[in-house]
């Protein structure tokens, strides 16, 4: 990049866009300590991203617009869309159980102004073109992309409070998802965005609730046990959004299989330490644990490791 340029180039990516939820109160109570949370925030959205082949392009405090571009990596626009919708559950997972952000936000001043609060963080993604380009001068530079299908990645996700739902995706993206991640995806609405004549279907990815009594699911669960190579090389275990079998009516390819009378998953015998980090995450959450519940969880932790 270089001050002064006389254009850019377009190119074609994925761009998100996520904000912090209820941050103008967050600030009012917590005034300089507001910092910590956004770093610690900022930490796992970073890492989430570029460990799922994108890039975060520009921090705005309470929000991230984050790029993932399918021609800086080796893979196909649907693994690079598959990885976006991951590095999102990734994050809302990993900030439910951090407890350096939970001690934050468990402060009295702060569940007294806002009672039961806990992190929440939006998300909107979108599929289109942009101008890639550096906008600024020789004393302040900015990597930038100009389009309107930023705007719209940030529209979606200020659509997301609307439909209560934390991650809201184009219809543009979900197209370009893989089909067993599509099968995951639920279909929200299909509006006419302003500026545009043609109608464009929102689609959304249930993220199941992750806190515990505690507030965050316990540090000490090691979720590195659950690797892939207990489950099969095969690619739907590779892209870990499957449903549970008894969501899609067939046995996953987990070795997972449902308890009719509890309801809970128990692993094949197999799969020892992959039994020892469920069981410990289910005696954390509240006993009214639904199997529905149970299932998309596995599926969501599968889907970043």
């Amino acid at each position: 990049w270089r001050a002064g340029a006389d254009s850019g180039k377009i190119c074609h990516a994925f761009f998100g866009f996520c904000d912090i939820r209820a941050f103008t109160t967050l600030t009012e109570v917590l005034q300089s300590d507001v910092v910590r949370v956004v770093n610690v925030v900022a930490k796992h959205v970073h890492e989430a991203v570029c460990e799922g082949f994108g890039a975060p392009n520009k921090n705005m405090g309470d929000a991230f617009l984050l790029v993932w571009k399918p021609t800086q990596v080796e893979l196909g626009a649907s693994e690079v869309a598959d990885s976006a919708l991951r590095a999102y559950i990734r994050i809302i997972i990993e900030l439910a159980r951090s407890r350096e952000l939970n001690r934050l936000l468990l402060r009295a001043d702060l569940q007294e102004r806002l009672p039961g609060f806990r992190m929440q963080l939006g998300f909107g993604l979108h599929y289109g073109w942009a101008v890639e380009a550096a906008i600024g001068s020789a004393y302040k530079l900015d990597a930038s992309y100009l389009s309107p299908h930023v705007n719209l990645a940030a529209r979606l996700e200020s659509a997301s409070k609307i439909y209560n739902t934390p991650i809201l995706i184009s219809g543009d993206t979900y197209r370009l998802l893989s089909a067993g991640v599509q099968a995951l995806c639920r279909l929200m609405d299909r509006v006419t965005v302003k500026g545009s004549m043609q109608p464009m279907e929102l689609y959304t990815y249930d993220v199941p609730d992750v806190v515990s009594r505690g507030g965050a699911i316990p540090d000490d669960i090691d979720w590195s046990l659950l690797s892939h190579a207990q489950y099969g090389r095969n690619r739907d275990a590779c892209t870990g959004f499957r449903v549970a079998g008894e969501l899609q009516g067939h046995e996953p390819h987990t070795n997972l299989r449902a308890d009719a009378s509890t309801g809970s998953h128990a692993p094949s015998s197999s799969a020892g330490p992959y039994r020892a980090s469920l069981d410990a995450f289910f005696r954390a959450v509240p006993p009214t644990t639904s199997p529905q519940f149970r299932a998309k969880f596995v599926a969501a932790v599968e889907c970043y490791l």
